[in-house]
């Protein structure tokens, strides 16, 4: 315990030391540098804002078709696999995602190469019927698994009528609509100065920092994308269930409204969905399947999000054992705080902390953490705060989280 805290400390020091300030360029573009001399790589992560929020139920799945053809019919890919680089794209809940990896020795070539995967695209429509064509194959068997299935089914019911109803992926009905047209129609929309967040990390000179730069200040100003989050909460339970002869035992999933990641309070619900449901001494694992029997798989989990969230545990079981897992799962929630004890409060938020330091130690995962916090609105360095607020939980702000399981809760299950 002793060498985690130490580890963690180190790890605060290093970090505050090579926070970069993040400006703000003439055309909005939040701009982050993150000198980390010691690595031998550079990688910059971009962010533009609205996600799934760009979206509708008529061409979901548009951002990560758009993604998939835009890195695949490019040639930075091509280059980038030459130099031991790497370039992706991708859709997420409140962003659509950039990246680039380099070593420090390659990093002008790939930063030449950037300006014309930014500002031309090569659109082909030989790539795009390609990438539908898996992207619906995804799809397709995302329905076939009962466990993919039964996801998409409670965030759909739960999220109802709210950007994250939508999917990453999108439905059967709206991709086989997409035409490329329509990807190079949503491309010029994300290059919006304001919308867009960008933060390098890693062994960057002034210079390069400078090429970096000019490059995204060629962007449009445009306008910010502001995400709606003012949906109404959950007034009453909900309850579904769905039947799928292909499952071998009921999928349930149970979840109550949970606060977005600048709630002053998220930090202590992530702690607590680490107690809940977060490894093999959890409180769901420990009650549910090794008191129980109920089932091998079970845990919780909280996304992490830009408005509200959802507190979720999840269970896979027998049917007829649906009902007192239900019960099960409520006592737990409302009752554990009057058996948490200092050890076993220390021991999860050590865990945590454990993995954030393996997680954050590259380039990427520093650069993804400063744009997510930004688009959050808490800043590029709230990585550091992230830290010292889970090491601040304590059993007065984990009864404060608790009060979420006091409101109404939605109930799925594949049956």
């Amino acid at each position: 315990m002793k060498k985690l805290l130490a580890a963690s400390v180190l790890f605060l020091i290093s970090i505050t030391a090579s926070a970069g300030d993040t400006m703000t360029l003439e055309n909005g573009v939040k701009f982050t540098v993150i000198e980390r001399p010691y690595t031998e790589t550079v990688s910059v992560s971009i962010f533009i804002k609205g996600g799934l929020f760009r979206e509708s139920t008529e061409n979901n799945g548009i951002g990560a078709l758009t993604s998939s053809v835009w890195v695949k019919g490019s040639e930075m890919l091509r280059e980038m696999e030459f130099y031991g680089g790497s370039i992706g794209a991708g859709q997420g809940t409140d962003s659509f995602e950039i990246a680039f990896s380099s070593t420090a020795e390659y990093l002008d070539k790939a930063i030449e190469l950037f300006r014309p995967f930014l500002f031309n695209p090569v659109f082909d429509n030989d790539v795009f019927e390609r990438e539908k064509a898996i992207q619906l194959e995804e799809i397709k068997a995302m329905q076939d698994d009962p466990s993919s299935l039964s996801f998409r089914n409670f965030m759909k019911l739960t999220y109802a009528d709210t950007p994250y109803a939508l999917t990453i992926e999108g439905e059967k009905e709206s991709v086989e609509k997409l035409t490329l047209d329509d990807i190079k129609k949503f491309y010029p929309v994300l290059l919006q100065g304001k919308s867009t967040i960008v933060t390098a990390v890693g062994k960057i000179t002034p210079e390069q920092t400078e090429k970096l730069k000019a490059i995204f200040a060629d962007l449009p100003a445009g306008s910010e994308f502001k995400a709606e989050c003012s949906h109404p909460a959950q007034k009453e339970d909900i309850y579904k269930e769905d039947r799928d002869p292909r499952t071998q035992q009921a999928k349930l999933y149970v979840g109550y409204e949970a606060p977005q990641a600048s709630d002053p309070i998220y930090a202590s619900v992530k702690v607590m969905a680490d107690i809940m449901g977060g490894g093999m001494s959890s409180r769901y694992f420990t009650e549910m399947r090794k008191n129980r029997g109920y089932a091998y798989s079970v845990g919780a989990f909280y996304p992490s999000r830009l408005c509200k969230s959802r507190f979720v545990g999840h269970i896979g079981l027998e049917y007829a054992n649906v009902p007192e897992a239900v019960k099960t799962m409520e006592k737990l929630n409302k009752t554990f705080i009057d058996s948490l004890t200092d050890e076993e409060l220390t021991k999860v938020k050590n865990y945590m902390l454990g993995r954030l330091l393996i997680e954050t130690e590259t380039n990427s995962k520093q650069a993804w953490y400063a744009n997510f916090f930004q688009n959050a609105g808490l800043g590029s360095g709230y990585l550091t705060k992230y830290i010292e607020d889970i090491k601040a939980v304590d059993k007065n702000s984990l009864k404060k989280a608790a009060e979420i399981f006091s409101k109404p809760k939605t109930v799925y299950i594949l049956r």
